[in-house]
């Protein structure tokens, strides 16, 4: 049997707050395969963003609490792994594409300088081919005059041409991995749609697996092979066939609701979670 890139088993996690530790994920499973795009759907404070900087260990250190469960990336236990392994980690197996490209950029930093930088940190190359293989990719991301764009400083470019250049950083060590974190939520629709087919592209091309985070079930449905959607920290449902989703969050929790009461017959193959129906409290 093939090993997962990434396997999350009953992860339960909490932060320390003033009524009480905040339980922000409740026994969270989830599982990606070499190649796979999966989405992870909830609306916001759910805990997707949580689950992806607990993947990336960015959460604060002493800031929170993992009560049981384990994060599994190609075979190494990443909860427990040094900073030294951690570093040599992230960008050469696991990346991660942000919402705002100008708060993961560095501002005062050229684009070119700080792709090369990324490309020598993991790999054996020199100067003149980190910035070949950086010119390739921003190629690659349909970045017009990409030698100029080298040169350039972030703020020079717009909101897309940034987050081109996000998704080409994110893929210039070649990880098995890449979390993209509503990498799309600032776009308008037709740069959206351009950013994702990209995404799409070369993660296909490269044999990436990817877990896109997004509120959007429409833009998941489009993008992903298959889905799981979160609620109160919680995975409620996965599935495929994310086609015959529904197109957004508020008719996902009500379209859940009709299936557990048999009063909708059309629903898809899905993995249906235990549950009440009740909300659940994150202080319980």
């Amino acid at each position: 049997m093939t090993q997962p890139v990434l396997d999350i088993q009953q992860l339960h996690l909490s932060f320390p707050g003033f009524n009480g530790d905040v339980h922000a994920l409740n026994n969270v499973s989830l599982k990606i395969n070499r190649g796979e795009i999966v989405g992870l759907v909830g609306e916001s404070g759910s805990g997707k963003s949580v689950t992806a900087m607990l993947i990336m260990r960015l959460l604060p250190t002493g800031s929170y609490c993992v009560h049981r469960g384990h994060i599994s990336l190609l075979g190494e236990d990443a909860l427990n792994a040094r900073e030294k392994q951690l570093r040599q980690w992230r960008g050469a197996r696991v990346a991660m594409i942000f919402q705002e490209p100008m708060t993961a950029l560095n501002p005062t930093r050229r684009i070119g300088l700080q792709m090369m930088d990324v490309i020598r940190h993991h790999q054996p190359k020199s100067r003149r081919e980190a910035r070949a293989k950086a010119i390739a990719l921003l190629e690659e991301m349909q970045i017009p005059d990409a030698v100029e764009v080298m040169s350039r400083y972030p703020f020079e470019l717009s909101g897309g041409m940034r987050q081109r250049v996000m998704i080409a950083l994110a893929f210039s060590c070649e990880p098995q991995l890449i979390i993209a974190d509503e990498p799309t939520t600032a776009l308008d629709v037709t740069v959206q749609l351009q950013v994702l087919r990209l995404l799409k592209h070369k993660a296909r091309a490269s044999g990436t697996a990817v877990l896109f985070i997004s509120h959007d079930m429409a833009v998941v449905s489009q993008l992903c092979d298959s889905v799981y959607v979160m609620y109160a920290g919680s995975v409620i449902e996965s599935g495929r066939d994310g086609r015959r989703y529904p197109s957004s969050p508020a008719s996902v929790y009500h379209w859940f609701a009709a299936m557990r009461t048999g009063t909708w017959n059309t629903a898809p193959a899905i993995t249906r979670y235990s549950g009440d129906g009740t909300k659940p409290h994150p202080f319980a």
